[in-house]
């Protein structure tokens, strides 16, 4: 019964542990940071931001469960400071 217990513990806690870093809040950018591009690489799941030819920040997106084949809808986006 000790060891049942002892078990379910370090479970529930392990689970713990991950979701607590799994809903972590992202560190917000510098404000200072000036972003010229951003990239999304549909294969890797991933946007980067870029300055300077320089990736300062990647995110892992989620693109639904075939994110294979061409955009659906092209378009500019212009990155402004407001």
């Amino acid at each position: 019964m000790k060891r049942k217990l002892i078990i379910l513990t370090l479970i529930f806690g392990l689970i713990g542990f991950g979701l607590i870093f799994y809903f972590k809040p992202f560190k917000p950018l510098d404000k200072s940071v000036s972003i010229d591009k951003i990239v999304v690489t549909k294969q890797k799941r991933r946007l980067d931001l870029i300055s300077n030819n320089q990736i300062i920040k990647s995110y892992k997106i989620s693109l639904g469960r075939v994110p294979k084949g061409h955009k659906e809808y092209d378009f500019i986006c212009f990155l402004t400071g407001h």
